[in-house]
């Protein structure tokens, strides 16, 4: 018996439209962002020489770290991500920095979700309260500005593409290159989102 395509059947999968225009419903964007769960962390660095920044990530569910973006707008910047595995902790990361994370979706129709991954920082000093078991990192980036002020300029960067973590710790290390003087002031930005479902 040969198949017959109901209008009725595929309603539900329509959009509105014109009168005889009907199409396909299509979002933009990804899933996670229309139930949510992606978020965008910025934190302000002010390092003097010589000083490094770490921030801990605790992961309780799976993230997928979406977008990394660098600005510096006076010295240099080292950026690196590891694993927990590759570092170990000298420091107390007593300090709560989960704050700086703002949900990308808040529109009237977005579901209520909780952000579950908090951010922590032992604040600067020589080596950001960790030491580096295994550095081979992903992603790693260089940033370095003008040296000469009257021309220095903002720079920014992309630090790579996307990462998926399993619930677990990830740890950013911010530094200014090596062998750079004077100190680093610039901003970090990572948009994550949290995966609550697999494919």
């Amino acid at each position: 018996m040969p198949l017959t395509w109901r209008h009725h059947d595929v309603v539900p999968e329509l959009a509105s439209g014109p009168d005889g225009f009907r199409r396909i419903r299509v979002d933009a964007g990804e899933p996670g962002f229309w139930a949510a769960q992606q978020f965008a962390w910025e934190y302000e660095l002010s390092l003097a020489a010589g000083e490094t920044q770490v921030f801990r990530f605790d992961l309780p569910v799976d993230v997928i770290l979406l977008d990394s973006q660098l600005s510096v707008d006076d010295g240099s910047l080292y950026y690196r991500v590891y694993r927990a595995d590759q570092i170990t902790e000298t420091g107390s990361f007593a300090t709560n920095v989960t704050s700086k994370a703002h949900p990308l979706n808040v529109t009237s129709f977005a579901p209520s979700y909780a952000l579950q991954t908090t951010a922590w920082t032992d604040g600067v000093s020589p080596t950001g309260g960790v030491t580096i078991d295994d550095d081979s990192p992903y992603p790693v980036r260089r940033v370095r500005t003008s040296g000469a002020t009257a021309h220095a300029s903002l720079v920014g960067a992309n630090a790579g593409l996307m990462r998926g973590f399993p619930p677990t710790s990830a740890y950013v290390v911010a530094t200014q290159l090596p062998g750079a003087a004077g100190g680093t002031s610039g901003i970090i930005t990572l948009a994550f989102e949290e995966r609550t479902w697999g494919y």
